[in-house]
């Protein structure tokens, strides 16, 4: 579990957990009277619109971390409360995980635990080692050679751009100052 003192998604995710204090707040919402839940049509109509395809998990390339952190940040910004966020939860998916979410009717969990069945699901040791290993394999100098026409401030801006992409991608123990700044000192 991520702690204060992660590096990059300590101050923003806490995985599959409530979301940081900053993402919760009140909502009204009017209620289903067969199912008692709430319907919170107008944020999730909201959610929805604010939504763009790239920050929707499809299981291929994202980290579902990453993008659950996306999905905290448009709740909070459309009025969602945590209760409700099962309900828009769909919309933060698309192909393969959007047909697993209905495929195992994920709707009728609590939202931590869809989480937590997206993320086993798709995130397991194999995920884990292979972007180890890409990682690893990624250096400042191979960022200037594919980019012989970028200054090298761009390149650098390049590297440390993929280096927090592919942190998202590996374990949360990985997921610490020290290990950051490591890579980024042996990648130059």
């Amino acid at each position: 579990m991520a702690t204060a003192s992660t590096f990059p998604s300590a101050t923003i995710f806490t995985p599959f957990g409530l979301p940081p204090a900053q993402y919760l707040h009140s909502g009204t919402a009017n209620t289903d009277s067969t199912m008692h839940l709430p319907i919170y049509s107008k944020e999730a109509a909201t959610i929805a619109k604010i939504y763009t395809d790239s920050q929707k998990y499809n299981e291929v390339s994202d980290s579902f971390n990453f993008k659950l952190t996306i999905f905290y940040n448009i709740c909070k910004r459309a009025g969602l409360p945590f209760k409700g966020y099962i309900t828009t939860f769909p919309i933060m998916l698309k192909g393969l995980a959007q047909d697993h979410y209905y495929n195992n009717s994920l709707s009728t969990r609590l939202f931590t635990e869809a989480c937590n069945y997206m993320h086993h699901f798709f995130e397991g040791l194999e995920y884990y080692w292979r972007n180890l290993i890409k990682w690893n394999a990624t250096d400042f100098q191979r960022i200037i050679d594919k980019n012989p026409d970028k200054q090298i401030y761009q390149s650098f801006q390049l590297l440390l751009n993929k280096l927090l992409k592919y942190c998202y991608r590996l374990h949360l123990e990985f997921h610490t100052d020290l290990f950051f700044i490591n890579k980024l000192v042996t990648a130059c």
